[in-house]
């Protein structure tokens, strides 16, 4: 069983069901969808960017509330742009991440 095979059996298996983006865009797919999000008529882009930067304390709280571990998931198109936020400023604030 290859990667691709392997990636679709858990995803259809999981709970909710799931497929990485990776299998929808080839490298050109990327680089447009990144050009889209750019535009002033793609509005999500700066809605979640301002929800991010708007509750990014309230995301740090929420991961350091007991928790050691947590998982954070680049939802775009995976140039980091939205995360970034949430990671510089955990950085600020000298969160340890785990490696």
């Amino acid at each position: 069983m290859n990667q691709f095979d392997r990636d679709v059996a858990k995803g259809l298996s999981d709970n909710p069901k799931h497929l990485s983006s990776k299998y929808f865009y080839d490298e050109q797919g990327d680089k447009l969808f990144q050009k889209i999000m750019q535009l002033d008529e793609y509005y999500l882009t700066n809605a979640e960017h301002e929800i991010l930067d708007t509750y990014k304390e309230d995301f740090l709280n929420s991961f350091k509330n007991g928790q050691d571990n947590f998982l954070l998931t680049e939802f775009g198109a995976g140039d980091g742009f939205k995360t970034k936020i949430l990671l510089d400023h955990f950085i600020k604030k000298r969160i340890a991440f785990p490696i």
